[in-house]
């Protein structure tokens, strides 16, 4: 599994990275981590190699998260983005996944519940694989979706005959 981390802060690239060094060892998985400091990096390394899961700050010099996730997912839809951010703005979250990322963790985060979602992140980006990613799906978050049902007491023959005009 190839996974990008894009944060303009070394630090911050340095803890993911070492935690998914821990993942790929307690659960015997191969990953290759790349790293940008910003989305124009970033986008760059995602035309050069596809990449499968990509944590991303949203705050960052050149080319900001938001930007880079929604040049990253037109052309490459099924990357799997994740936005790592001390960004806690509900306009702020409800934009970036509008623009296309999957998840929002936000900073500081614990290391046990990242690493109890990469095991997610890591099924969630195989079973994509396995099946072939569907680009046109629907996602609830940029598109509306509509629900309604009908529910029928039927008692008698007319309320019978109005459920099948119906």
């Amino acid at each position: 599994m190839k996974i990008l981390i894009v944060d303009d802060i070394e630090d911050n690239r340095y803890v993911l990275e070492r935690l998914i060094t821990q993942f790929s060892r307690k659960h015997n998985i191969e990953t290759q981590t790349l790293q940008a400091q910003n989305g124009q990096i970033a986008v760059d390394l995602c035309n050069e190699k596809p990449v499968d899961l990509i944590f991303m700050d949203i705050v960052m010099p050149v080319m900001d998260g938001l930007e880079a996730t929604r040049i990253i997912k037109k052309a490459h839809p099924s990357a799997l983005i994740i936005v790592v951010s001390s960004e806690n703005d509900e306009a702020v979250k409800v934009k970036i996944l509008q623009a296309g990322a999957e998840d929002y963790v936000l900073k500081p985060f614990s290391s046990a519940i990242m690493m109890s979602r990469l095991v997610n992140y890591h099924k969630l980006v195989l079973s994509r694989n396995a099946i072939g990613f569907q680009a046109r799906a629907v996602n609830v978050f940029t598109h509306n979706v509509y629900s309604y049902q009908l529910k029928f007491f039927i008692s008698n023959d007319d309320e019978l005959a109005q459920f099948w005009e119906t």
